[in-house]
């Protein structure tokens, strides 16, 4: 089992460091707001994160709502530091920022699975759909890697 910290909260993540543990961080604005923080803070504030959490994984969520917002929020966040993940959600837009992100070499997780439904989404796909989506999910430094991350 890995342990995931779900928070923004600097001194949280600290002290779970501390414990010898971690494997990882994940957040979102909205865990930062609830420190305080403005969303045009957070990406400097992902970057406080990435540095004190250096060689493990942060999880930092998209904000944006289509996938080219995706895209281009994905590519800003992960230049932030080597160690960060851009974390979207498994809808249609997700899905396709997942993949032109991972074929971009971005490290991506998708998060926000509701349902046994909403996992299995798309239910049918096509031949070219269905490599396309499984590269994507799977674990490679040019693919994405799942996680069962539900934040």
């Amino acid at each position: 089992m890995k342990f995931f910290i779900d928070t923004a909260n600097l001194d949280e993540i600290a002290e779970a460091k501390s414990w010898g543990c971690l494997a990882g961080v994940t957040t979102n604005p909205s865990l930062y707001a609830k420190t305080g923080g403005k969303l045009a803070d957070f990406e400097p504030h992902m970057l406080k994160i990435a540095e004190l959490c250096e060689g493990l994984p942060v999880s930092a969520e998209s904000t944006a709502t289509t996938a080219e917002g995706m895209i281009e929020e994905g590519k800003r966040l992960a230049a932030l530091a080597p160690n960060i993940v851009v974390k979207l959600p498994v809808c249609e837009a997700g899905l396709a920022a997942c993949r032109a992100l991972a074929d971009a070499g971005v490290r991506v997780n998708m998060t926000l699975v509701f349902s046994p439904t909403q996992a299995s989404w798309p239910p049918t796909p096509v031949p070219a759909t269905s490599a396309r989506l499984s590269a994507a999910l799977t674990t490679s430094p040019r693919t994405a890697s799942r996680s069962s991350t539900m934040s």
